[in-house]
């Protein structure tokens, strides 16, 4: 018996790329799903208790054996602040829910939500090798998870198109 051929696709033409036709000014919400907010609602819970139970450690230490030594209690806190920067930054600052409309976008975080108009927006960049995009204003920053928020393409035209809009009319 003789193997089957695996059969190819046909040929296209690759220069011709049409991507589909997106009214930016329409309203679209873009959100994660229930388990992803579970899972970092159950994250931060896990961070805060880290911290509490590393602190009374410390105090519990403190007052029945004395101080240990200076160089092992810092070591201690950096550790601490490590994994609380490692962790907390993104827990906290990524967007679960994204809403555009034609006049703002309105991320909801955790435990808050933002609403911006697209002139505050500085700057959305869209790292190649990162899990976040990154959307800046002048007092903050804020992350979206590009695997999370479905179709993640559309929300990132929406924002460059708006973005963009403002810089051509100065």
């Amino acid at each position: 018996m003789s193997k089957r051929k695996k059969q190819r696709p046909e040929p296209t033409d690759k220069r011709v790329k049409s991507e589909p036709v997106l009214d930016f000014d329409v309203p679209r919400t873009y959100q994660r799903g229930w388990f992803g907010k579970g899972f970092r609602y159950f994250g931060v819970f896990m961070l805060f208790v880290l911290n509490l139970s590393m602190v009374m450690s410390f105090i519990n230490r403190l007052t029945h054996v004395g101080i240990l030594s200076p160089f092992k209690e810092g070591l201690f806190f950096l550790f601490l602040g490590i994994i609380d920067s490692m962790f907390l930054i993104p827990l906290l600052f990524e967007a679960n829910k994204v809403e555009t409309t034609r006049d703002y976008i309105k991320l909801h975080h955790l435990f808050w939500w933002r609403t911006l108009s697209w002139d505050k927006i500085e700057s959305f960049e869209v790292p190649r090798f990162f899990k976040f995009s990154i959307i800046k204003t002048a007092r903050c920053f804020y992350l979206i998870n590009k695997y999370d928020l479905k179709p993640f393409d559309d929300l990132a035209r929406t924002i460059e198109y708006k973005t963009d809009k403002k810089t051509d009319s100065e």
